[in-house]
């Protein structure tokens, strides 16, 4: 069963392009919930998208928050690490 939508948020490339609207969405695969829209040759997850302008933003905002505390530990290990030179 298929479940249309006249469109849905995409939030999966916030952190790259940005959020885009996917016009005309339709939510295939019940289980998975996998979108599509008119037009459109990509397919997306639930967790993938959002319904609302504000709850896009709120997930991209999470995904932002994310990005940074991985990025914090990458930079720690970083600093921590010492060199030297193998014979």
């Amino acid at each position: 069963m298929t479940k249309t939508f006249k469109y849905v948020y995409v939030v999966k490339y916030a952190l790259t392009t940005g959020i885009f609207k996917l016009r005309e969405a339709n939510r295939f695969n019940v289980d998975v919930g996998v979108w599509r829209g008119k037009g459109h040759s990509r397919a997306y997850l639930d967790r993938e998208v959002a319904f609302t302008e504000d709850e896009a933003l709120q997930k991209a905002d999470e995904m932002r928050r994310k990005k940074i505390e991985l990025l914090k530990k990458q930079i720690a290990r970083l600093e921590k690490m010492e060199f030297e030179v193998k014979e």
